[in-house]
């Protein structure tokens, strides 16, 4: 039997005047839904990838802190279908597994956004990985999750 789940990616933007004048900006862009479809109980391992682009005029460093919709804001979706179970998934970004809630800092990108307002490299890759052994005791319906991505500048 075949589960549906789906990540819904959201953003929440955090610029903390620490240290930074109020004209100082802030953006993250590129960021999009993540569906996972249809995934047979024995397929492994079950990962989705997509990029996203980080700015800040003036550049310099800042943190990334990722939270989820499970429960205590772990990474996990929740059966929409009916019921509270749970499936959970790891994060990575940049190749780092994240914890839910724990600031990753010292990241810098490559600054302000070119002219037409794309992106300048480094985009951020993040990986989401569901949790194989949820699944495979997971009954069938419809899973949803919110993935919360706060940037601020160190």
């Amino acid at each position: 039997m075949d589960i549906r789940k789906h990540v819904v990616v959201l953003v929440w933007l955090l610029l903390i005047a620490a240290g930074y004048s109020q004209s100082a900006t802030l953006s993250i862009t590129e960021l999009v839904d993540v569906d996972f479809g249809s995934i047979p109980r024995d397929l492994n391992p079950i990962q989705q990838r997509i990029t996203f682009c980080v700015s800040m005029t003036p550049r310099g460093p800042f943190m990334l802190t990722a939270i989820g919709s499970g429960s205590g804001g772990s990474f996990a979706m929740t059966n929409i279908s009916g019921g509270s179970w749970e499936i959970g998934y790891f994060l990575q970004i940049r190749g780092h597994e994240v914890t839910a809630g724990v600031p990753q800092t010292g990241i810098h990108q490559a600054g302000p956004p070119g002219a037409g307002g794309e992106c300048r490299p480094p985009r951020f890759p993040l990986i989401i990985t569901v949790d194989t052994a949820d699944v495979s005791t997971a009954p069938a319906g419809q899973y949803q999750g919110l993935l919360q991505l706060t940037v601020a500048p160190e």
